[in-house]
């Protein structure tokens, strides 16, 4: 039998842009946010796996919009796990507006983690099956690849410091927080004069509330489209990278 979880949402005003358009960073909360409700729905909660001191580490997104909901928009959202064993599992998510048109899907990839030991863990049998839907996954042979960055691209270098409210439960910068710097680092004549399409996010190591990151945003064009990557590197090793977010613009209508 098909599990999948879903929910009715209604686009809230401070999840909005100037345009009253969800932005990319609400996005990604309002798909996490429901990630986190379908495992309570399954008896692994936040205070369970806070107890068991064991919980889900995001690696991986890629995300394709069609268009974002506005202010007071009532959508429904879907998520289900199509694969799930060993150390690692797949989620999927989609965004449906009233019309029933598909508006948002995205893909993940999610490792299982000991947190005491700071390593992975392996899922249960009784987890796998709980997880597992059946369903295939929203972006078929999904393999998270971004594109290479070159320095010639560089446009924009940066330096931020985690603060509190950017930490997650377990003291790590909040997955979703990556997003929110990236959009502000994107130029502004590609924020205001083109509109976001697809996300991709790499998640390669944690940082912490007053890590030092260097950000570097790198602009390319691609025909009549802009790709924008954003690095985010540690600022005493250079050769460390926290995270990767890269996105496509196309011309707005």
């Amino acid at each position: 039998m098909s599990k999948k979880y879903e929910e009715t949402a209604v686009i809230a005003f401070n999840n909005t842009n100037a345009r009253l358009q969800l932005t990319q960073n609400s996005l990604t909360v309002l798909f996490q946010e429901l990630a986190i409700h379908h495992s309570d729905s399954l008896g692994y909660t936040l205070h369970y796996l806070s107890e068991e001191q064991k919980g889900w580490a995001i690696t991986n997104w890629h995300i394709l919009i069609d268009r974002f909901p506005k202010y007071g928009e009532e959508v429904t959202m879907q998520t289900w796990s199509p694969s799930c064993r060993r150390m690692q599992a797949e989620r999927s998510f989609r965004m449906i507006d009233s019309n029933g048109n598909i508006i948002a899907r995205a893909s993940s990839r999610w490792i299982y983690m000991d947190f005491k030991r700071r390593r992975p863990t392996t899922i249960s049998k009784s987890m796998e099956e709980d997880y597992y839907s059946g369903l295939e996954s929203i972006i078929k042979k999904e393999n998270y690849k971004l594109p290479k960055r070159d320095e010639e691209n560089l446009v924009l270098e940066v330096g931020l410091s985690v603060r509190r409210s950017e930490t997650d439960s377990n003291g790590h910068t909040n997955n979703t927080q990556y997003i929110t710097w990236a959009m502000d680092l994107v130029p502004d004549y590609i924020y205001d004069g083109y509109h976001s399409y697809d996300i991709g996010v790499v998640y390669r190591r944690e940082c912490y509330r007053n890590s030092e990151i260097i950000a570097k945003t790198y602009v390319k064009d691609i025909a009549e489209e802009k790709e924008v990557i954003t690095c985010f590197l540690d600022a005493n090793d250079n050769s460390i990278i926290f995270c990767e977010v890269a996105t496509l613009w196309g011309r707005k209508d």
